[in-house]
């Protein structure tokens, strides 16, 4: 498969349906197998074991389904012993694949359905800002952010200033009890006056690296690339000022010396002058604008749907299906044929009164924690009986 599918280490989704009504998308993934039946190699006779305790005790229990090729009912509970935990086997299905549905809710992040193409690769993924591992997605030949912009006013600004070099982003300011942050774009030649109280605030400085010498207490950037963005706020008012350093990629700094009178966030829109880097932006009652590092400047333009994005290596090259400003995504499984080619247990774990839901993928691992009680789940072929043992 192509380099981006390597970099992005996503499966390669062979199809795509969206049905926009009920806001629901579905990407059904076809499993592959050796020349021959699927049955050689996922079929029964199937076992779960679960491993639990330090030593680690690991038990067995065998799986039967009436009919392999079909998704069937079960109601089978399994007390796992020196635990307060239960699995309780719900349904059995043949044919697994995950569909990701998109809920608008306001107050929510931004979410947004990118297409990626390029040689022997078609592929789509869902960015979420809702979920700090997938706001955004990167390789060696380009990556895509995206972003939430609180208030439609400011993306236009943003453009201009990130289109002339003047700003690395945006500050979000809460007053108090405010639901709704203010949103200014940062520039370190200007004070702000916050209307309704007496602070005001000054963005002193920008570093696309941070780092601190632990001995020194110096700040530094450790380099130009913008791995850790922060800025340096100093907020006033008519008594004190106080300084902090502000992390764009974590909420808070661990260096903290004073506690701001304001929450207050940055945003960073730093490109690093590096071809094929992109950041969507995305605010209710706006086109979504993309920002793109073009031969070391940064170039802003409304999406389309129907356009086409490039990496550095065009090749590469993705679009824009469908951007939501107020939005949660969350993933669900569902059975797509009544053929054996990728069974599945959905289960329910019981522990202290309360009941979650475990899919157990064939040969993947299941991994489940509540307090002292920790576990894994495999559901997999039986072990083969040793030689020896077969011929007693």
């Amino acid at each position: 498969m192509g380099n981006l599918t390597k970099h992005y280490g996503l499966a390669h989704i062979l199809a795509i349906t969206i049905a926009m009504v009920s806001l629901f998308v579905f990407t059904p993934c076809l499993q592959a197998y050796p020349k021959g039946s699927p049955h050689a190699f996922v079929g029964g006779p199937w076992e779960i074991a679960v491993s639990v305790g330090s030593p680690v005790q690991e038990f067995i229990f065998p799986v039967k389904v009436p009919d392999e090729n079909k998704s069937s009912k079960l109601e089978k509970r399994l007390p796992i012993m020196g635990t307060p935990v239960k699995i309780r086997f719900d349904r059995y299905v043949p044919a697994l694949s995950w569909e990701t549905i998109v809920t608008e809710k306001p107050g929510s992040g931004a979410v947004a359905s990118i297409v990626f193409k390029g040689p022997n690769l078609h592929q789509q993924m869902w960015l979420d800002t809702n979920e700090s591992k997938k706001q955004s997605v990167t390789s060696s030949i380009g990556g895509i952010a995206l972003k939430k912009i609180q208030n439609s006013y400011t993306i236009e600004k943003l453009s201009a200033a990130l289109t002339s070099g003047s700003t690395p982003g945006v500050l979000l300011v809460w007053k108090e009890d405010a639901k709704k942050p203010l949103e200014y774009i940062v520039d370190t030649s200007k004070t702000i006056a916050i209307p309704g109280t007496n602070f005001k605030i000054k963005a002193a400085e920008y570093i696309p690296h941070y780092s601190i010498d632990t001995t020194s207490k110096e700040v530094t950037s450790a380099s130009d690339k913008p791995l850790n963005p922060a800025l340096k706020v100093s907020v006033s008012n008519d008594e004190k000022t106080v300084e902090q350093w502000l992390w764009s990629k974590f909420p808070t700094s661990p260096h903290v010396k004073y506690e701001l009178p304001l929450r207050i966030e940055f945003q960073d829109f730093d490109l690093n002058d590096m071809d094929g880097s992109h950041i969507i932006a995305v605010a209710k009652g706006q086109p979504p604008y993309l920002f793109s590092s073009i031969d070391g400047k940064v170039q802003a333009q409304k999406i389309k749907s129907e356009d086409t994005y490039f990496l550095a290596d065009k090749e590469y090259s993705f679009i824009v299906e469908k951007t939501y400003a107020n939005a949660v995504t969350e993933r669900k499984w569902k059975n797509i044929a009544q053929k054996l080619s990728n069974p599945a247990i959905i289960a329910t774990i019981e522990y202290s009164g309360q009941e979650s839901q475990a899919v157990l993928e064939f040969n993947k691992p299941f991994h489940f924690s509540s307090g002292n009680n920790a576990m894994i789940v495999v559901y997999r072929r039986k072990a083969e009986a040793p030689i020896a043992e077969k011929q007693k």
